[in-house]
């Protein structure tokens, strides 16, 4: 008890009558290690945590191509030489996604897709355990930057770790339900699911979507030529939120409207993505405690497992870069009673 008292009041003799546990409680609650600001002391709350040695340091940076001093020989600070790590990882990052998305696996695609995101966040713990743990046996050319991403998490100040790690709510499997059938009709039974409908619908394009005909049978607005022309001016991937008092029969007291990109577009994929992102973050925003969303993709791409993908990463990717504090809306996903619903289902099971 008197180290830690006397730790605690090192420079601040005024305090010596306080409680050091409160002291320790109030540091850990701002995640701050409470031995950090004391010189000469080093207390190593992480127990795993490997030494820092300067010279393997310097070798695994200078093989991916980072030097860890200026050309007069002055050392770099760690903070510009990290800055140019994740400049370096994050274009190595990009290209690989780019090649999965392309020539590899739907695993090797949703790895990617979450080391891409957690270097947004610069989140270099978990992402330093998603290179080591998943990355590396699917990409090995990601390999390298293990190494020096080691030191760097050693060479890191001290801090302490909470216990209860990430937030449960960003966790995917917990916020979202895979369903089957006619989208428009899951309120039928004894329990709603939802009271707001994501609708798609098609910008360039004079023809409407399934759902939006069946939407219009019990909302004449839908159809309505002023709206369609409104509908138009919308940008692909955009979505906007409208109450409706005409859907309650159904269930539904607000509609979604995503627009679709053409079907012929260069980066389909990606707007595709965008238009699903687009939607979850208009509900997030309105506080919706859950939304209704169909397969967008479906009669845009040729491919089950290929909509299975778009669909997984959109969700997965918004859940993982969302910052809000209030929690998203629970995503029901509605895939068609057909043969090719049932598959793209199928494939979702294996990755949400």
């Amino acid at each position: 008890m008197h180290k830690l008292r006397s730790a605690f009041t090192w420079n601040r003799k005024a305090l010596v009558l306080t409680d050091p546990r409160i002291k320790i409680k109030e540091s850990r609650d701002m995640g701050l290690s409470p031995y950090s600001q004391l010189s000469g002391r080093r207390i190593n709350i992480r127990s795993n945590q490997q030494d820092f040695n300067y010279q393997t340091f310097a070798q695994s940076l200078k093989n991916i191509g980072i030097s860890t001093s200026l050309e007069d020989g002055t050392p770099r600070s760690r903070t510009e030489t990290l800055h140019e790590f994740h400049e370096v990882l994050s274009e190595q990052a990009k290209q690989a996604h780019i090649h999965a998305f392309k020539h590899g696996s739907v695993e090797e695609l949703v790895s990617l897709t979450k080391l891409r995101n957690l270097l947004l966040n610069q989140n270099w713990t978990e992402t330093l355990s998603t290179l080591s743990s998943v990355v590396k046996p699917l990409c090995p050319q990601l390999t390298p930057f293990i190494k020096p991403l080691q030191q760097f998490q050693a060479s890191a100040p001290i801090r302490y770790i909470p216990a209860s790690g990430e937030d449960s709510w960003r966790m995917a499997s917990k916020y979202i339900n895979l369903m089957a059938g006619d989208i428009t009709k899951i309120n039928q039974g004894q329990n709603p699911v939802t009271d707001t409908i994501v609708c798609p619908v098609l910008s360039t394009s004079k023809n409407t979507t399934e759902i939006q005909e069946k939407l219009s049978e019990h909302n004449r607005m839908i159809s309505d030529k002023s709206f369609l022309k409104s509908i138009r001016k919308m940008s692909p991937t955009q979505a906007v939120i409208k109450e409706t008092r005409s859907l309650q029969k159904l269930g539904f007291n607000h509609i979604i409207f995503s627009c679709l990109p053409d079907q012929d577009a260069a980066n389909i994929d990606q707007q595709l993505i965008n238009a699903y992102e687009a939607a979850i973050k208009v509900a997030h925003q309105q506080k919706k405690k859950s939304v209704a969303i169909p397969v967008l993709s479906i009669g845009l791409v040729n491919s089950s497992q290929r909509s299975a993908v778009i669909a997984a990463l959109a969700v997965k990717r918004y859940l993982q870069k969302c910052t809000r504090d209030d929690p998203p809306p629970k995503i029901h996903m509605v895939c068609p009673a057909t043969e090719e619903g049932y598959e793209i289902q199928a494939i979702l099971k294996q990755h949400l």
